[in-house]
């Protein structure tokens, strides 16, 4: 009986979840809404900080908000407040800590209270979600996955080192979303064997439905950019590990190159020939980066890139970095690759794009045959085939824990 019972109960637990006012983690709200199209029942819970609420006056979210997939099926976000105690070390002791057991209490009183229904939990990063979920998973003797999205292990390394260990014991599956991504955690200096039996990497994907071609000059006239510049777009957060800054001084130095950067962040971009700077919903993404000629994000460290899928699913040619991050999304066919740190290398795979309409083409059509590897439908299956697996090794274990107390 249990060889054959699958998963029918998810809840999330994840740091952040998007809104139109606030698009971030849209990969989160993507792969949950493919998760209940078919038809299994998710939960999310995604605490909210009130403290950084405050600070950069953003408005409260609604502590519990109802959304509906494209196909009309329904799930609910819960959203508790947390309080943040920033991160800083005073007197040997570091006040994120104080944070954490917030974030957690946030989680562990908001799944009792609501008497959530789930049968794994699944966690968006192990920091701060993976240590909630664990500590939650205990209490229930309940299973945790935790997706590996994050671009470097400095997070979970600079906790306890012993806490970290009977974290990722307690977990049963661990989602990574590259070969890269995936190494890091074995040579992050834990049990090799141990972790390499519960990770499977599956490659961050988009809905087709919602990131795909739209005729570029249909597209700039809807928004109203001009016809006959050459656009750049950029999209990802305004900080440095993104390279915002350094694509901004680039494009102060080419003649008659434009850009559009979608996104938020302290390094606000500022140089000459900007068409549009800021936020935008999800769901307007798309015409944005149709109505531009390439997509450049000269980033310095990824897990896999969702801006760069998003990018080459609308058919845009990438100028990227030759990093290892970037491996299995970008090749010789869809991109350029360059040292993200080099203004003469940037700017010299601009102005060969700017340049050579033809390598355009050719490299906007691998692009779209690259993209048709990162449906959504696709990594939604692959997520759930892994988790079941998973998951009846664990209730069978369970089944043989109780056998032998019973005997």
């Amino acid at each position: 009986m249990l060889m054959c019972q699958n998963i029918k109960y998810l809840c999330f637990i994840t740091g952040l979840y998007p809104t139109d006012d606030d698009p971030v983690y849209t990969f989160v709200d993507t792969l949950i809404q493919e998760l209940v199209n078919i038809d299994i029942h998710c939960t999310v819970i995604a605490p909210q900080n009130i403290t950084q609420g405050f600070i950069k006056k953003k408005r409260r979210r609604k502590r519990v908000i109802t959304r509906y997939t494209n196909c009309g099926k329904q799930f609910t976000i819960y959203c508790p407040p947390y309080t943040s105690y920033s991160n800083k070390t005073v007197l040997g002791f570091n006040t994120h800590r104080l944070t954490q057991a917030s974030f957690e209490r946030a989680i562990i009183n908001e799944f009792k209270q609501r008497k959530i229904k789930a049968d794994v939990l699944y966690a968006q990063f192990f920091m701060p979600c993976g240590i909630a979920a664990v500590k939650l998973g205990k209490m229930l003797n309940m299973p945790v996955f935790v997706a590996n999205g994050e671009y470097n292990l400095n997070s979970i390394q600079s906790f306890n080192s012993k806490l970290l260990e009977t974290l990722l014991e307690q977990i049963i599956g661990i989602i990574s979303v590259s070969e890269e991504n995936k190494r890091q955690l074995l040579v992050s200096g834990y049990d090799v064997k141990m972790l390499a039996d519960k990770i499977d990497v599956i490659k961050n994907a988009v809905d087709r439905t919602v990131f795909y071609p739209i005729d570029k000059q249909k597209a700039r006239l809807a928004l109203g950019l001009p016809q006959d510049n050459f656009i750049v777009a950029f999209t990802g957060s305004f900080i440095e590990r993104k390279g915002v800054s350094i694509l901004a001084e680039v494009i102060d130095q080419l003649e008659n190159v434009f850009a559009i950067f979608i996104g938020q962040g302290p390094l606000e971009p500022k140089c000459r020939n900007i068409l549009f700077k800021g936020t935008l919903p999800n769901k307007l993404v798309n015409q944005y980066l149709s109505a531009a000629d390439i997509f450049v994000l000269p980033t310095l460290a990824e897990g896999c890139s969702n801006a760069i899928i998003e990018a080459i699913a609308c058919g845009l040619p990438v100028v990227s970095s030759a990093l290892p991050f970037n491996d299995e999304i970008l090749d010789e066919n869809c991109s350029l690759r360059v040292n993200p740190k080099s203004h003469s290398e940037i700017k010299g795979a601009i102005t060969l794009l700017y340049k050579d309409e033809l390598l355009r083409k050719k490299l906007a059509q691998g692009a779209l045959e690259k993209s048709r590897s990162t449906d959504i439908s696709v990594r939604a299956k692959a997520v759930m085939s892994f988790m079941n697996s998973k998951y009846r090794l664990f209730l069978q274990a369970n089944a043989k824990a109780e056998s032998t107390k019973i005997n």
